[in-house]
């Protein structure tokens, strides 16, 4: 696993769920470099490439300096994105072997029938999921995958 962040997308997760191994890993990959803020979504400045920089008065810290723990890095450094969860519970995997079926399917069908019982208990109508939403929900699942392990 690689430490980055350098990537700003627009898209965003809210709270998914990342099996605590897979952010053990992360945060072992990450934990000797530096960052000159704790929340990467909210904090930092961006270039005109659109390129995460730190600010003029910013200090540099190792990771270590800046989260007391693999699940405050993982839960903090994308405002919520991510929310580290036991290995038991059903959750999101950075890597897997691509020879066999992702085991994160599951996950995010869990997820997206759990947020749909939630609406349709509130009253809100609730359409099935397309084709097309279930691909680009993959294609940013291998995002995710390439931007950590490399």
């Amino acid at each position: 696993m690689e430490c980055e962040g350098e990537y700003p997308y627009s898209d965003r997760f809210n709270k998914l769920p990342v099996c605590a191994s897979q952010c053990d890993k992360w945060w072992n990959a990450c934990k000797e470099d530096y960052t000159c803020h704790k929340n990467w979504f909210t904090d930092p400045a961006w270039d005109g490439n659109g390129m995460n920089i730190c600010p003029k008065d910013a200090v540099c810290k190792k990771y270590t300096e800046v989260y007391t723990s693999a699940a405050d890095f993982c839960n903090t450094i994308w405002d919520g994105g991510y929310h580290v969860v036991p290995d038991t519970e059903p959750c999101m995997e950075f890597s897997f072997d691509p020879a066999k079926p992702t085991p994160n399917i599951p996950v995010a069908r869990a997820a997206a029938e759990k947020k749909a019982s939630v609406s349709e208990a509130s009253g809100l109508k609730v359409y099935p999921a397309s084709g097309l939403f279930a691909l680009y929900a993959i294609f940013l699942l291998s995002i995710v995958s390439t931007l950590f392990y490399k």
